[in-house]
């Protein structure tokens, strides 16, 4: 069980690696864009809390979907 805090530091991987900060910055923006009915942020922290890590949905342009992990 993990604590999520406003200071909680997190990993985002996509196939293993660490995307660049541009990849990132759109990954980012497209998970919280206006409607976006496929991307929960209540749903993201409890499952990050729960186990640490979490698996985002596929979206096209990052190859695979990327990984977002308490570190």
């Amino acid at each position: 069980m993990f604590t999520i805090t406003p200071m909680t530091r997190v990993e985002i991987l996509v196939d293993g690696e660490e995307p660049d900060t541009l990849a990132i910055a759109t990954l980012i923006y497209d998970l919280f864009s206006v409607g976006n009915d496929t991307f929960d942020i209540a749903a993201l922290t409890n499952q990050l809390a729960r186990t640490g890590e979490c698996r985002t949905h596929f979206m096209p342009g990052y190859g695979e979907p990327a990984t977002i992990k308490v570190i």
